[in-house]
């Protein structure tokens, strides 16, 4: 295992503004009015260290941090795997994940740029505009994408029916396949997500 530092000037007001940017992410209020890192951001900062075309990606959040802050990158390498796990300066693990290498080739930029879209697109469906409402804030547990080896022909998100995991109040599972134009299933996926009232996070934000 390799330990990364990654200083704030990676973890920035403007280089989080502009992930979220790029990846299209609506829950604006969240990651800038909030400043609470993106998660899928900790993808963005592994994505580097990757030698060989992925097949499946995981990753999941355990705590929350706030930006700019130092972070701890924890990286093992292993012959069919990359996993990696991320801590702030008191040590309190903030996310991990692997990426799984796979038999089939295709070009990383591509699978990962699948992976960030997802949200929003999820918080922009018919299914995530009910469910989450205007109250509340979409909070990522965890998100999985594997990729199967059909080529990607301009696939599109299919989301699935959300269900409540079980035991929880507020907390679900929902399936995120990607279907290519010939409707070929070129991925497959699973989001876990936490709704969170705004009026109750504001409150735990500020103690």
């Amino acid at each position: 295992m390799i330990t990364i530092k990654i200083t704030e000037e990676n973890t920035s007001d403007k280089k989080i503004e502009n992930f979220l940017e790029e990846i299209k992410d609506p829950n604006i209020n969240l990651h800038i009015g909030q400043k609470v890192m993106p998660g899928m951001y900790y993808t963005r900062l592994v994505e580097s260290h990757l030698c060989k075309p992925v097949s499946r990606l995981e990753v999941s959040f355990t705590n929350q941090a706030f930006y700019p802050l130092n972070l701890w990158l924890n990286l093992t390498r292993k012959e069919d795997a990359l996993e990696f796990m991320f801590h702030d300066k008191e040590e309190k693990e903030l996310c991990m994940g692997r990426f799984s290498y796979g038999t089939h080739s295709g070009e990383n930029n591509e699978k990962f740029n699948l992976l960030y879209l997802i949200a929003g697109d999820l918080q922009r469906s018919s299914q995530g505009l009910e469910l989450i409402g205007e109250d509340n804030f979409p909070v990522y547990l965890s998100q999985t994408l594997e990729f199967n080896g059909i080529p990607l022909q301009n696939p599109l998100l299919d989301i699935g029916t959300l269900k409540k995991i079980d035991g929880s109040k507020r907390d679900y599972e929902i399936r995120t396949d990607y279907v290519n134009s010939n409707g070929n299933i070129s991925a497959k996926g699973t989001a876990r997500i936490k709704i969170i009232p705004k009026k109750i996070f504001r409150r735990h934000t500020k103690s």
